[in-house]
């Protein structure tokens, strides 16, 4: 059965969601065959064109008849044809309205993020080079959807598989920010601000799928609290 959560989205927004997911087609396969199989019955319904719904299905079934595989890399062998498929679902889907930033992190960091907002980082000794160092400092670095915002929660949120079980994803409403493209990361974004409210934040923990529904930040918090209590008491 359909997510609630996708029930919820209008036909538009479901439409561009696939989109989304069919640019980052291996990072959350079961979210995808569920917004596949949302879009096939908003089809049957006559809710969504069947020309969108056979570009949804030809960029997003691919993974359907291996639904057991432990990877999609695996699973999938991308064609020429796919690819083609992929673009003109973007294209189809067009420029959209930016309403929400994305930004990936550490669980861990949350509560101070909840408490001071979202800052430029003081100390990116981590990167290394001077100038990869200044350009950190420079801002608060966002994305334009979910998926590619998880690929940034860093190194140290993942566990031996590889999992980044102790990220998250942080979402804010763009409100009145300015925001500039990141000229060192190619679609990436930046807010130039020493302080972004997070008032209006919601977050989505490990596993990052499109069929979970986003929580207050406040619920996030109390979210990993719970996790660390159970790790506690299994450690005991």
């Amino acid at each position: 059965m359909t997510p609630d959560i996708l029930k919820a989205l209008s036909t538009d927004q479901l439409f561009i969601e696939c989109a989304d997911a069919s640019e980052y087609i291996a990072s959350d396969r079961e979210g995808n065959l569920a917004l596949l199989d949302e879009a096939e019955r908003r089809m049957k319904q006559g809710e969504l064109e069947v020309s969108r719904f056979e570009l949804i299905h030809a960029a997003l079934a691919i993974s359907r008849d291996d639904r057991d595989h432990i990877s999609i890399f695996i699973a999938m062998q991308p064609t020429h044809a796919w690819h083609g498929y992929q673009r003109a679902l973007r294209a189809a889907a067009g420029k959209q309205e930016l309403k929400y930033l994305y930004h990936g992190t550490l669980r861990s960091r949350l509560i101070g993020i909840a408490r001071d907002g979202l800052r430029p980082a003081k100390r990116p000794k981590k990167w290394g080079q001077s100038g990869i160092t200044a350009h950190a400092a420079s801002g608060v670095f966002f994305e334009r959807n979910w998926r590619r915002a998880s690929n940034w929660v860093g190194a140290a949120a993942v566990d031996h598989t590889m999992r980044p079980v102790k990220g998250a994803i942080i979402r804010i409403p763009v409100g009145d920010m300015l925001v500039e493209n990141d000229q060192r990361s190619a679609g990436s974004l930046v807010v130039r601000q020493d302080q972004i409210s997070v008032k209006d934040a919601h977050v989505r923990l490990y596993p990052f799928t499109a069929v979970v529904e986003w929580m207050p930040l406040s619920e996030g918090i109390e979210t990993v609290r719970r996790i660390r209590k159970d790790q506690k008491q299994k450690r005991a």
